[in-house]
């Protein structure tokens, strides 16, 4: 296989795997040939590997330039962009504050080390150890029904965590550069949020999170909570959601 015949192949795909260039070329090729070729294309610099058997041609051949959420979404498909990630795309999250907060729980940690927690400050120490649990704002989380895993990439480090299939849903296709991206919507973003949480979302959280509630559809939280049931805890944080957003007395 020539290097022009991958290009014709690949004209108008932004990625392809191995398996798909396989069936295009036909039956009687060779995998473990193409394999070869694959990797000395790599080596020479006109392609990308993005992880194991996913390809693009580099841009400087005529392959596209992929945005990393592009990327993020596709190198764990099928995914969407959610959690942190999501929720600063809609202007719901502040990446400064999240970062602020995640540095302060990394020194909470170190501090109830050291001495006896006192019953005041229990709430906000909390609220810092569930923010600290976040994906960093510089990498990228997406959401999908496989199984977790991390990527470490030249365009960033994505992150994947694994929802129930019923769970998988609540998102818009976004154009990013010159592809495509599953985007979760805000309230859905703040949804997986709870449910990948490992600690209840108090209203400390809230609070130090700033979190724009208007840009977030109630209705749609409501409706999502009944239809596809809840638990004690998501319960909890969207009761603590109301009061924060003073849609409920507390």
């Amino acid at each position: 296989m020539y290097f022009a015949q991958l290009q014709e192949l690949t004209s108008g795909v932004r990625f392809f795997d191995l398996d798909t260039l396989m069936r295009a070329l036909g039956p009687d090729v060779d995998r473990s040939a193409i394999v070869r070729e694959l990797y000395r294309l790599r080596q020479a610099g006109k392609l990308i590997a993005w992880r194991r058997e996913l390809y693009s041609i580099d841009p400087r051949y005529g392959g596209p330039v992929i945005h990393p959420l592009e990327l993020a979404c596709e190198i764990h498909a099928p995914s969407y962009v959610s959690l942190c990630t999501a929720l600063t795309l809609h202007g719901a999250l502040n990446p400064a504050t999240l970062a602020r907060d995640q540095v302060r729980a990394a020194s909470s940690v170190e501090a109830s080390a050291s001495r006896v927690e006192v019953i005041r400050g229990l709430g906000p120490r909390k609220a810092a150890l569930l923010i600290g649990s976040f994906d960093p704002p510089e990498t990228f989380s997406v959401v999908g029904t496989k199984h977790s895993g991390i990527n470490q990439t030249s365009l960033g480090e994505v992150r994947r965590h694994s929802v129930h299939s019923k769970l998988f849903w609540g998102y818009s296709e976004e154009l990013v550069g010159g592809g495509q991206a599953r985007v979760a919507l805000p309230h859905k973003a703040l949804l997986d949020l709870w449910y990948l949480s490992p600690r209840g979302w108090t209203p400390y959280v809230y609070e130090r999170l700033q979190l724009k509630a208007e840009l977030m559809d109630v209705t749609a939280l409501e409706s999502a909570l009944t239809m596809f049931g809840t638990t004690r805890r998501i319960e909890t944080a969207f009761r603590n959601f109301e009061c924060y957003a003073g849609r409920a007395y507390c």
